[in-house]
């Protein structure tokens, strides 16, 4: 479990070493306006050749994914159950 939520200091970085956690099955990223969907890219892997962890749940309330993210992350973490994207202002009805 990682649990960053509202830490500032978060950046697409510190996700790309996050993605390299293949035991990693829960992550909270609440509340990063500052984090861009390339950043979510590198946690999640945006292609299946990459996301070869077993992330399971991952929260994205209050992000600035967008509908095109959701759909990378719908093809890319397969092992995924839980997805959390309330108050994502850059999801239409269209990518929830």
């Amino acid at each position: 479990m990682m649990d960053l939520s509202l830490c500032k200091q978060i950046t697409d970085t510190i996700l790309l070493i996050a993605w390299g956690q293949k035991k990693l099955r829960y992550i909270n990223l609440r509340s990063y306006w500052h984090i861009s969907e390339q950043g979510i890219g590198h946690l999640v892997g945006f292609s299946r050749n990459t996301a070869e962890g077993l992330l399971c749940s991952l929260s994205l309330n209050q992000c600035q994914i967008t509908d095109q993210g959701i759909l990378k992350i719908a093809k890319s973490l397969q092992e995924l159950k839980n997805l959390y994207i309330g108050q994502c202002s850059r999801i239409t009805d269209m990518g929830s």
